[in-house]
């Protein structure tokens, strides 16, 4: 239950949160385990610098797997990039779809993209 925020997660009804984790346990993709042991070990920091395109970094505040501190030094260490803030757990997508896709589609378009 770590990728959703507080916010969500208080406000989930017990048969919904039971759904939930039943979801959670099927639907996790091979592969998963080696991912989550390999993420702490890979470090990109060196090449944040060298990123050409528009980025827009949406730091999720209620995050159990990253933190926003991390949010903050990837955004620093892309030259030009923007950081955002929702509040939101590990998925955005999920919690605020709405704020999540506008966040997106505005700096889209101010990109031309």
């Amino acid at each position: 239950m770590m990728t959703v925020g507080a916010d969500a997660l208080e406000a989930m009804p017990d048969e919904q949160l039971q759904q939930a984790l039943a979801f959670t346990a099927a639907a996790s993709a091979d592969g998963t385990p080696e991912h989550a042991e390999l993420a702490p070990r890979i470090d990109v920091r060196d090449d944040l610098a060298r990123v050409k395109a528009p980025t827009l970094v949406i730091s999720t505040v209620q995050d159990g797997f990253t933190s926003t501190r991390l949010h903050r030094q990837l955004a620093d260490g892309i030259p030009g990039a923007k950081l955002v803030e929702i509040r939101t757990g590990h998925l955005p997508m999920v919690e605020r779809p709405e704020e999540w896709q506008r966040l997106i589609s505005d700096f889209l378009a101010q990109h031309d993209a």
